[in-house]
């Protein structure tokens, strides 16, 4: 075979040359039929389609930096609405302030120190000891002092308006500092129906007849409010106010100032916002 020719007579050169042209028509056919059925729109050729293509990437990039500035905006935005709504809750006597208001019930006067009706005295007395605060400004029917136990800010008070009457006290200091009963308020008061030394924590329910519990209820409007209540020992028969307003016997004194240390803890608890946890640690009976 001559070698300058390919198998169709042809000189090499002219075949080789005509097989690549052949090939590359093939080639730009494809490309071309390929652009058209997935880049073209009516109308408009592949160039011009990857001319807008480019502009509309420089359009994106330019609002591309945009975003940073538009997301701050967004967030100065929603602090001027947050701090705006602040303004106007205390300019319309609104807020809530951040604070706890406990309350120790009992009986004013020397007569009563120490009885069992006091034990909410004895133990708030206990609590301000403990933490260095003062209970002694009068002020809204009660003794009270300001201080902070565990970080939180708290008014103690002991009602002055004798037992039965402590609600007029206690829904004034409500009212007054704009509290919310069912988070902000505690209660240490007696249990007659619980022995010397055990308490009891609830986070509503009824007075369970202390009438100190029932006066507070109707002055705050609700029940739904922290109450602590001291095991006094039990009531079985007799005078109640008699048994209210005697003293424990020797024997469940040490019980009893046992109880007021564990009350105390409690409302650390309470005031950490584990209520529930108080409740499981401290609810048991002790005897």
């Amino acid at each position: 075979m001559d070698l300058a020719k390919s198998p169709g007579s042809e000189p090499f050169f002219i075949w080789n040359f005509s097989s690549v042209l052949a090939r590359a028509m093939i080639a730009i056919t494809a490309a071309n039929a390929f652009l058209k059925k997935h880049f073209c729109i009516v109308g408009m050729s592949p160039d011009s389609l990857t001319n807008s293509v480019i502009s509309e990437k420089k359009n994106e990039s330019a609002i591309t930096r945009l975003i940073p500035i538009a997301c701050l905006c967004l967030v100065l935005n929603s602090l001027i609405v947050y701090y705006y709504n602040i303004l106007c809750k205390l300019s319309s006597g609104g807020y809530i302030n951040h604070m706890f208001l406990i309350a120790g019930l009992g009986n004013p006067g020397t007569k009563y120190e120490h009885t069992r009706h006091n034990a909410g005295f004895d133990t708030i007395d206990a609590l301000a000891e403990k933490y260095g605060i003062e209970i002694k400004k009068s002020e809204r029917k009660a003794l009270s002092g300001q201080g902070v136990i565990n970080g939180e800010k708290v008014i103690l008070i002991k009602p002055q308006t004798f037992m039965n009457l402590s609600g007029e006290s206690v829904g004034d200091f409500v009212n007054f500092y704009k509290l919310d009963p069912e988070t902000q308020l505690i209660v240490f008061s007696d249990d007659v129906t619980l022995e010397a030394g055990n308490i009891r924590i609830r986070k509503k329910g009824s007075a369970g007849g202390h009438n100190g519990l029932k006066n507070i209820i109707e002055h705050v409007g609700t029940d739904k409010f922290v109450r602590i209540r001291l095991g006094v020992g039990i009531f079985k028969s007799g005078d109640m106010a008699d048994f209210v307003l005697s003293r424990l016997p020797q024997e469940d004194q040490q019980f009893f100032d046992e109880a007021r240390k564990r009350a105390c803890k409690a409302a650390e608890l309470i005031l950490a916002g584990d209520v529930n946890e108080a409740m499981n640690e401290f609810n048991a009976k002790i005897r």
